[in-house]
């Protein structure tokens, strides 16, 4: 089965991600209000309480800096729960039946009790997995903050911008999906030691960067355009919620979070599906290359620590 097929037949996995999304939304929502009210009913706002407690002026925008903070510390609490957290956990059930499906040609007809059991049979390789995925996030912001840099130097330059941000979406696409290849190869293999299959796969990865960035250029030319059509749709909500509350806060979260929702759920999930049947069609009876394992210890403490946990001296 092709990426498109598969996609559409995990269909569940991605509308429970869309539910994790909302329900996140929601509960940031809440507190959202549960701020505005809280400064309405206490009488003086929060700005003065801070101010006192500061015994600093925070001037005339204080009230509103004040419960964007305070919104914005619980919100980040919130996405760390429901988007990073559990929605690992459900993208690995997602991976496992992908994987299963990829083998087989078939998949599952309950694919989300197959993924719990397949995620609850390795989990402990799961959070091993959430550990390599924080090592390449922070590997990802580094070659973003590069291309910002290169995006400086050549500022003037007419379009300069635009092929900035479609650099930084492509090594996005290109980088950010290691980990999820890995745990799909991971589950396809069903090795015993979680941590040589889970060093094996990063250097499967890297070994084939051909693959990779061909799927990761396709991906990033369709991540483009969806972008646009959510960014016009995101401009068009925040213009139906201006006249909501003067600040604007309302009409920015409207927006902003409509986008998060869509592109968290519908269109990661694709890039996910995309980008994990290219690496399992390439890598999948392929075996690893020796002197990748060294290149890759000198670059990265982690990928060092994953192999001596494998029992592989480097």
């Amino acid at each position: 089965m092709n990426a498109t097929t598969l996609y559409m037949r995990t269909m569940p996995y991605t509308l429970a991600r869309f539910g994790l999304a909302l329900l996140f939304a929601a509960l940031s929502g809440i507190l959202m209000i549960m701020c505005l009210r809280m400064q309405d009913s206490l009488g003086v706002t929060l700005a003065q309480l801070l101010s006192e407690l500061l015994q600093e002026d925070l001037g005339e925008d204080g009230p509103l800096a004040t419960v964007f903070l305070i919104w914005l510390s619980g919100t980040i609490g919130l996405r760390f729960i429901f988007m990073h957290y559990a929605g690992y956990l459900l993208k690995a059930g997602h991976l496992a039946v992908v994987s299963h499906a990829f083998a087989s040609g078939i998949v599952p007809p309950n694919q989300m009790a197959f993924g719990k059991k397949a995620v609850l049979d390795r989990f402990g390789e799961s959070h091993a997995y959430l550990l390599l995925d924080r090592l390449l996030d922070a590997a990802v912001g580094q070659l973003c903050k590069g291309v910002s840099k290169v995006e400086e130097s050549f500022k003037n330059v007419p379009g300069a911008d635009v092929v900035s941000g479609v650099t930084q979406i492509f090594l996005g696409i290109a980088l950010g999906h290691v980990d999820e290849c890995c745990l799909s190869l991971s589950f396809h293999r069903k090795s015993g030691n979680a941590f040589k299959d889970a060093a094996d796969s990063v250097v499967l990865y890297f070994q084939n960067w051909q693959n990779l960035l061909k799927n990761a250029g396709v991906a990033t030319l369709v991540c483009c355009l969806l972008y646009a059509v959510l960014g016009v749709i995101s401009f068009i909500i925040f213009a139906c919620f201006m006249d909501a509350d003067k600040t604007g806060m309302p009409a920015a979260f409207a927006a902003v979070f409509f986008f998060i929702v869509i592109k968290s759920s519908f269109i990661d999930s694709w890039v996910m599906v995309k980008m994990v049947t290219g690496f399992l069609e390439k890598s999948s009876n392929m075996k690893p290359a020796v002197d990748l394992y060294d290149k890759l210890a000198g670059l990265s403490d982690k990928f060092k620590e994953l192999l001596q946990h494998a029992g592989v001296k480097k």
